[in-house]
């Protein structure tokens, strides 16, 4: 699977990471966490999700990223046994309500 091609990945950093989970719980969603420096990774349709200011980062065509497999332990890893992607839209309004929490719907 190529980056950019056939997905994006959204970079959050910590802690609003810890934010943006909160926002989705419920929500089918898997992401893969960065035990270095406490990033989180969701993989999303490419094309389907845009950067607004620097409270995340869309990694497309151009970048490279290690995907772990479902069971590893190293650097990265998935919250789930299960990893897929999550939807742009749903993860996009968690972002914005992450940041800025008077505005959550």
């Amino acid at each position: 699977m190529s980056l950019g091609v056939d997905f994006d990945a959204v970079k959050v950093p910590q802690p609003l990471a810890r934010s943006v989970c909160a926002a989705l719980e419920g929500h089918e969603t898997s992401f893969i966490e960065d035990l270095v420096d406490g990033s989180h990774l969701w993989l999303v349709a490419p094309g389907s999700c845009t950067s607004a200011g620097s409270r995340h980062l869309v990694l497309s065509t151009g970048w490279h990223i290690a995907i772990p497999g479902p069971r590893s332990t190293a650097r990265r890893r998935w919250n789930c046994p299960w990893p897929g992607f999550t939807s742009a839209r749903l993860l996009q309004g968690a972002i914005e309500a992450a940041a800025d929490p008077s505005k959550a719907r």
